[in-house]
């Protein structure tokens, strides 16, 4: 028996207000959330400059023919293995939002201006953490060359330099269950990034129902990439059996 349409909307219009405020509540007094095991498995080879702080600018491309987009942020940082994704889990300035959701409407993507980047990099380690409800968020890396069949056919991943799969599990506080995002690079290089882009939610509902929102992205980096490793700990990961990303 199908749900009524009414109760059809209510979940979906949740399920992207949660993806495009995706803040539940900001923990008081800059204390952080409790722990979330976060995770990032590599396969194959990847561009060498992902390391450090990234600004995300989504398009959602809806069903209507309207385009809406959000903003969020990834940190990329050099693990004692490979490369680690970090989802920051805070609140993006209201001011950049703003920005971002009032150019969301038309054809091209909102580009942030150097001082916006600069506004955000002086601010970074300062912004509102947010008390969202997650219970693990696991994220996977491929490049071209460990690209699986599925990854080799969709829309969004075929022919890119690499990927990004992300599922985030919530522990069922909030009409959202999980979502899975994946990330198809088209274009990347120190600066930034372009492609396209697919986040699949599973809405809690008498039965679970799959909500799937599809667009384009842009990466802009923020702030200087962080340094290599030293010499001495090249050296101190090459014994301990260790290899950086």
């Amino acid at each position: 028996m199908s749900l009524p349409i009414l109760l059809l909307r209510t979940i979906a219009g949740a399920a992207i207000a949660a993806l495009l405020a995706p803040s539940v509540g900001v923990c008081a007094d800059g204390q952080q959330p409790p722990g979330v095991a976060e995770t990032t498995e590599v396969f194959g080879q990847l561009p060498g400059d992902l390391a450090g702080r990234w600004l995300i600018v989504n398009q959602i491309k809806l069903p209507s023919g309207e385009r809406r987009s959000y903003p969020h942020l990834w940190e990329i940082r050099r693990g004692p293995q490979h490369v680690e994704v970090v989802l920051m889990r805070v609140e993006v300035p209201a001011e950049l939002t703003k920005k971002v959701q009032e150019s969301g409407s038309g054809p091209s993507p909102w580009t942030p201006a150097a001082d916006d980047l600069h506004m955000l990099d002086e601010g970074w380690d300062q912004l509102p953490v947010t008390n969202a409800d997650y219970a693990k968020i696991e994220h996977k890396l491929y490049g071209a060359d460990a690209f699986t069949g599925e990854l080799q056919a969709d829309d969004e991943t075929k022919n890119s330099k690499f990927a990004l799969l992300t599922k985030e599990t919530f522990s069922g506080a909030q009409p959202v269950k999980s979502t899975i995002s994946v990330y198809g690079f088209r274009e990347s290089g120190p600066s930034g990034a372009t492609g396209s882009f697919v986040v699949t939610s599973i809405a809690a509902a008498p039965l679970p129902i799959p909500i799937t929102l599809k667009g384009d992205f842009q990466t802009h980096r923020v702030g200087a990439p962080p340094p290599p490793p030293s010499m001495l700990q090249r050296m101190l990961d090459f014994f301990s059996g260790c290899r950086r990303g």
